[in-house]
C-alpha cells in the first residue's frame, strides 16, 4: 500500500502570530493588577506615610490600576491616634516614568469622602499639608471631595477643594 502525499500546508503568518502575542501580552498587563494580591504592600505604605506625617495611619485594602494611567487606590484611610482624619478613597495618580523613578512624582492626590474631627482640626490639616512636602513624592495637586468637618460647636456645609503644591509644598 501506498500513503497518499501530504499536502504542503501553508506558512502560518508571522505577523498575525507576533500581533496576537503582542495582544496576549497587553491583556496580562492590563490584568495583572487585578490578579496580584496587593495585602502584603500595606504594612510598608502605612510605615512611610506615617513616618512623613508622624502620626500612626490604618488601611484597610489597597488596590492598583495600571490604564489609562498608573493609580494606587487606599481604601478607608485614616489617621491619627484617634483617627481625626477619615478618608473613603485615596487615589494616587502618577505618570509611567514614575514607576522607574527614583522620586515618584505625583499628578494627583484625589481625597474622596473625606471626615475631619472637628475638635482636632488644627492637627489635621497640617497632616494633609505635609502630603505635599514629600521629598520622594512630591505632589503637585490635591483634590479634596465630599469633606465633612465633624463639630459640635458649628455646622458647616459639605466642602471640596483643590490645592496646588509648588516645589516647597
Amino acid at each position: 500500500r501506498h500513503k497518499p502525499a501530504r499536502a504542503a500546508r501553508k506558512p502560518l503568518p508571522a505577523g498575525k502570530i507576533i500581533g496576537a502575542l503582542l495582544i496576549l501580552a497587553l491583556l496580562a498587563i492590563v490584568a495583572l493588577p487585578y490578579i496580584l494580591p496587593m495585602d502584603e504592600y500595606i504594612a510598608p505604605v502605612k510605615q512611610e506615610i506615617s513616618a512623613q506625617i508622624k502620626q500612626p495611619v490604618n488601611i484597610n485594602k489597597i488596590s492598583f490600576e495600571l490604564l489609562p494611567l498608573p493609580k494606587l487606590i487606599l481604601h478607608s484611610f485614616s489617621a491619627g491616634n484617634a483617627s481625626e482624619l477619615k478618608v473613603d478613597t485615596v487615589e494616587i495618580n502618577f505618570d509611567f516614568s514614575a514607576l522607574f523613578a527614583p522620586v515618584k512624582s505625583i499628578n494627583k492626590l484625589e481625597l474622596k469622602n473625606v471626615t475631619l474631627a472637628g475638635a482636632s482640626l488644627d492637627k489635621s490639616l497640617p497632616w494633609l499639608q505635609a502630603s505635599g512636602g514629600i521629598e520622594k513624592y512630591p505632589v503637585a495637586r490635591m483634590e479634596l471631595k465630599n469633606v465633612l468637618v465633624n463639630s459640635n460647636q458649628i455646622k458647616l456645609p459639605v466642602l471640596h477643594g483643590r490645592v496646588d503644591f509648588d516645589a516647597q509644598g
